[in-house]
């Protein structure tokens, strides 16, 4: 049995290719959504059978065992298309691909642009947040759905620091009733789009994440509101060795410093700081989007109580002082049992306080002392001048 799979472009005969209706014309039967159905039914004689699900195809396959079927998909095949369950469903088949035009292709066809240095991303059924995303790549396609709306998505652009983003909504591709919506995000939060859309979002002042350790001088400093310095931050985020799309938890965020070298690691995951100072939160925001960090939500509150309410965290710092560490490693643990946990303290009482909140919570703990010196010049000479001492806890299960 030769089963054609046949990509139906915008859901309009006007961008199927010439090879997919040659295939088309010779199938002995045609499954798919309903929807592509009736397109296809001026194209070839059927008959047709509305089927979505592997597993519905297959049935009906097994059953009728046509010499030659074709079923039919939306867009590309290779792009986030139903067609892969079916090759892991019928491995043993003889299937012929015959893709579409994708709505990526048709959009940069439309607006004249390039693509090849676009991000992709589904919010098709799936919750999407489009900021830390545009971290990660100066221009990103967003497939949507009627609950993940363009509008919702430039909402949440907005409310993470992006709202001048330009953005290019496409709604009805290739169909009579096609619209292209353009504006900067904030404008288009706004706006109502018919429930078949995609958006493209773009950013002009792009740039590619610094490596760990940012110069003290990078962030924006107010009197009497604490910043870890550059060494003591490298060597936190080496301990907690962050990986793209894990959540961060940073509690006692002070001037943002730990929060926003965390965001930039982890993008697209998410840092969630707390502080119990509005002012400081308010700081942390201000560096964290000047230096590109937009996927951090700074809240002022005081521990315990501001952690009800945070998602699961992989990774939590603790820049705080030591107090509040065993209610802080209890609501992380009991969220997730194999987050790692790093605090810092300046004191041998804050030192022995850190481990055992550590080890009392079942913690394997890892103890580094950091001394940090820099060289300053006095006339002709550099001298030493040595910073204060830190010691850094992590822990982590066994």
């Amino acid at each position: 049995m030769r089963i054609d799979l046949i990509g139906f472009g915008m859901d309009s005969p006007r961008t199927l290719t010439l090879a997919a209706r040659r295939a088309l014309g010779q199938a002995q039967l045609v499954l798919g959504a309903p929807r592509l159905l009736s397109l296809a039914k001026h194209l070839c004689s059927g008959p047709f059978l509305g089927a979505i699900t592997p597993g519905e195809i297959q049935k009906i396959l097994q059953r009728m065992n046509p010499e030659r079927a074709a079923v039919l998909y939306s867009g590309d095949l290779g792009f986030y298309s139903g067609a892969e369950g079916l090759r892991r469903a019928l491995p043993e088949a003889e299937l012929v691909s015959y893709p579409g035009i994708s709505s990526v292709q048709y959009l940069a066809a439309r607006l004249g642009m390039p693509w090849q240095d676009w991000r992709f991303v589904s919010a098709h059924g799936a919750d999407a947040d489009p900021a830390p995303q545009l971290m990660l790549a100066p221009r990103c396609f967003f497939l949507t759905d009627p609950t993940h709306t363009p509008a919702a998505l430039c909402a949440a652009l907005t409310r993470d620091g992006l709202g001048d983003c330009a953005c290019f909504v496409g709604e009805n591709l290739g169909a009579p009733e096609e619209k292209i919506t353009r504006g900067p995000a904030r404008e288009l939060a706004q706006k109502t789009f018919s429930p078949l859309c995609v958006l493209l979002v773009c950013r002009e002042d792009f740039s590619f994440r610094p490596a760990p350790g940012l110069p003290d001088q990078a962030f924006l400093r107010q009197p009497g509101i604490p910043l870890t310095k550059q060494m003591v931050r490298a060597a936190i985020l080496a301990k907690l060795s962050p990986r793209p799309g894990q959540i961060a938890w940073d509690l006692g965020c002070g001037s943002g410093g730990v929060s926003t070298e965390l965001a930039l690691a982890l993008a697209p995951g998410r840092v969630f700081a707390l502080d119990r100072d509005p002012e400081a939160c308010r700081l942390t925001l201000q560096n964290a989007h000047r230096l590109g960090a937009y996927n951090l939500t700074a809240a002022p509150g005081l521990l315990p109580d501001a952690l009800a309410g945070l998602p699961r965290p992989d990774l939590v710092f603790l820049g705080g002082g030591t107090a509040f560490a065993p209610e802080a490693l209890r609501a992380a643990l009991a969220l997730n049992p194999d987050v790692r946990f790093a605090l810092t303290a300046v004191s041998l009482e804050g030192l022995s306080a850190g481990l055992a909140a550590l080890e009392g919570a079942g913690l394997e703990a890892d103890l580094t002392q950091l001394s940090v010196s820099r060289a300053e010049k006095k006339g002709s000479h550099r001298l030493l001048m040595a910073q204060n001492p830190v010691f850094l806890l992590t822990g982590a299960r066994p």
